[in-house]
């Protein structure tokens, strides 16, 4: 039997099958279980989690989204790991309607939202960045809808970070709003801005769409290796990554 494992680094942003976003190390001593895409998303139970050593690299989508992970990782849509600065096609997650269970009232979401959004509008400069709370992925739909659009209030979110840009990506997705992360100036730069194509009402209820990856550069960083029960494509982050 296959091993149906990933190696990822133990900072990368996962979603638990409650919707929650976390990062690998807490699944150590967790009861957490993950998702899979099996033509639908999916909970993906775990058999076990461990630290190890192991090189990995930072590959970046078109649209902003990244990922950390073991070179040797293969995804939905190609079956080849991806090899230096070549520009690959894969599969990665476009709609994922998976909510928490927490409501905000009007007057709990106005000071969340604003608390949050506060840095927008000011001139960028090194110094500066957004951050965006993986905490927000409890939220239930109407509550994230809200908080979205508090934040999105002119179109886009500024000064974002790494990890930032992809916490917000996971959820527009779980809104299915269309969005442009993708870097203007240099390919290797993945922050920055996030706009929302269609501020007022486009969506999508494609759960997959086809999007370019690229090398970034190689990470220092621990890394785990998670291993599955039985999952042959888990999502990690907002990608979907062949078990093996």
């Amino acid at each position: 039997m296959a091993k149906k494992t990933v190696i990822i680094s133990e900072d990368q942003l996962l979603i638990t099958s409650k919707g929650e976003i976390i990062k690998a190390k807490e699944l150590i001593n967790s009861k957490h279980s993950l998702l899979q895409w099996n033509d639908s998303y999916m909970p993906a139970e775990l058999e076990s989690t461990e630290s190890i050593d192991s090189d990995l690299i930072l590959i970046g989508g078109a649209q902003g989204r990244t990922i950390t992970c073991n070179p040797n990782t293969v995804f939905l849509g190609n079956n080849y790991p991806i090899d230096g600065p070549n520009i690959k096609a894969i599969k990665v997650s476009r709609y994922l309607p998976l909510f928490g269970d927490l409501h905000l009232s009007q007057k709990e979401l106005d000071y969340l939202g604003h608390s949050i959004s506060h840095l927008q509008g000011k001139r960028p400069n090194m110094h500066l960045t957004q951050f965006i709370p993986a905490t927000l992925s409890k939220l239930n739909r109407k509550s994230l809808s809200k908080i979205m659009d508090i934040l999105f209030n002119n179109g886009r979110v500024q000064h974002l970070d790494q990890n930032s840009k992809d916490i917000l990506i996971i959820l527009l997705s779980r809104l299915g709003k269309y969005f442009d992360g993708q870097t203007k100036h240099v390919a290797t730069d993945i922050t920055g801005s996030l706009m929302l194509r269609n501020k007022k009402s486009k969506l999508t209820k494609n759960p997959t769409k086809t999007e370019n990856i690229r090398y970034i550069r190689s990470c220092k960083s621990g890394a785990m290796r998670i291993k599955f029960k039985d999952a042959d494509h888990a999502i990690i982050g907002s990608f979907i990554c062949q078990t093996s």
